[in-house]
């Protein structure tokens, strides 16, 4: 575990020299009047929304890395990242330990690509995804705390797992799967579902869960918005992403800090469709492990129930897909793998699973390295999603706007024009190409765009 740890932390050194990037840091930190210590802000965390958020603990935190770096030194707010990156490794190990019944190889792998993963970049060296490291801690936290009661019920280990999951709420939303979460471990535990006491236990958990939801939905009111696409469309979108996120678990492909929806919002593309029967062969072979195991389908269950909010059958924002939406699902996906590898009986299998793992572990590690630089600053991280997905706008806009920000005007036009050219006509690229002439001293042309706002 000592050794995860340690190579984990220095892996992610390099994110402590990153700045911060116009990608929700503005809206958290840089240009948030109301990340303070003072009694006056605490209050307003719990009522302020952030975003389309609300989640107290996670401005507390950033408030604190507030005292140290203020709105011009990042170090602070990665370092605080990283360190809860290094702390849910540990929670993961003894997670995958205790829940295998004390098998070291089962935690081991685990928690090794839970801490290598590049998929897990964006959550450690993203300021603003403060709110997934936190989060995990207290969710983590709760559930080796439920193994435990499960094996000694006692009254102060229950309180305890149910503060850890208000502070999970606090820190993040996605927390509301917790106690869907405690029936998958009694499951796997073998407890049995008929006993009364096993479903009045969850009773104080889903009303926790009820009132962090409503008060989600009441937030993201403003974020949640109609599109063309049917209700069997957009769940073919949610299988979509079930697939491709598993796929990504094993072969990251092309990575972004933005995946946009497809180009034409009023039809799926056909390709799409392809990803039904890919869907259903994953939930196929599920259910026909268990025939066998119980492993697979908990780690499966696990993976689906905690990645099932975000699988945009509800449209919330502008992007399809997003990596940290990965940071916990795939706890699920890896806990499967290391018990395969411990399952394994002969010599020669086991020689060789450990070679392919090991292979698995350099890519791993070599991406994670590279991604990290990727999330340097806006101009570098944007730049890898307009290499990717050079049709989409966003990308364009924010890094242009980092470009007037450096006073770099005549690159910053051209971005600003390759948006308008990709999605004409679109409020925030015109406002910002107008601000941008602006500075320029190109009067006419700026008016003529502000004309059309």
């Amino acid at each position: 575990l000592g050794g995860i740890l340690l190579f984990v932390l220095f892996l992610y050194l390099p994110a402590l020299f990153n700045d911060f990037t116009n990608w929700d840091d503005g809206g958290y930190v840089v240009d948030n009047k109301h990340i303070a210590l003072t009694l006056e802000h605490f209050k307003l965390f719990f009522t302020e929304n952030v975003l389309g958020n609300i989640h107290p603990l996670t401005m507390l935190s950033l408030s604190i890395d507030h005292l140290f770096g203020g709105t011009t030194n990042a170090l602070p707010y990665h370092l605080t990242n990283v360190v809860w990156h290094v702390l849910n490794t540990g929670l993961v190990f003894w997670f995958a330990f205790r829940l295998s019944r004390e098998n070291t190889w089962v935690a081991i792998i685990t928690a090794l690509f839970f801490g290598i993963h590049p998929m897990h970049v964006e959550s450690v060296a993203w300021i603003s995804a403060r709110k997934d490291v936190l989060y995990t801690a207290f969710f983590m936290a709760g559930l080796i705390g439920w193994l435990s009661y499960i094996e000694r019920p006692r009254w102060w280990v229950y309180l305890l797992i149910f503060a850890s999951a208000v502070l999970s709420g606090m820190a993040k939303p996605a927390a509301v799967v917790f106690p869907v979460v405690l029936l998958l471990l009694d499951y796997y535990r073998g407890r049995s579902f008929t006993d009364w006491k096993l479903w009045a236990e969850k009773v104080p958990f889903f009303i926790l869960s009820v009132i962090v939801g409503l008060i989600t939905l009441g937030a993201q009111e403003q974020a949640m918005h109609h599109d063309e696409y049917s209700l069997g469309e957009k769940i073919v979108v949610g299988m979509y992403g079930y697939v491709t996120y598993f796929i990504k678990a094993f072969w990251w492909g092309k990575m972004s800090p933005f995946y946009p929806y497809p180009e034409d919002k009023f039809v799926l593309p056909t390709y799409f469709y392809g990803y039904i029967p890919a869907f259903l062969a994953i939930v196929g072979a599920t259910l026909w492990s268990l025939r066998k195991t119980r492993t697979i389908f908990w780690g499966m269950a696990f993976y689906t129930v905690t990645i099932a909010l975000v699988l945009k059958v509800v449209t919330v924002g502008a992007a399809i897909l997003a990596e940290r939406y990965t940071y916990i699902p795939y706890i699920g996906i890896f806990f499967i793998v290391g018990s395969g590898y411990a399952r394994l009986q002969s010599v020669r299998m086991r020689q060789f699973a450990t070679v392919l793992l090991g292979l698995f572990a350099l890519a791993c590690t070599y991406k994670t390295w590279k991604q990290i630089g990727v999330w340097q600053d806006t101009v570098t991280l944007f730049t890898q999603a307009i290499d990717h997905f050079p049709k989409a706008n966003l990308p364009y806009i924010n890094r242009a706007g980092e470009l007037r920000t450096r006073k770099q005007y005549e690159a910053a036009l051209r971005d600003y024009d390759m948006a308008d050219k990709v999605e004409p006509n679109y409020m925030l690229g015109i406002k910002g190409r107008a601000l941008c002439l602006f500075d320029m001293k190109r009067y006419g042309e700026a008016l003529r765009d502000f004309e059309t706002l």
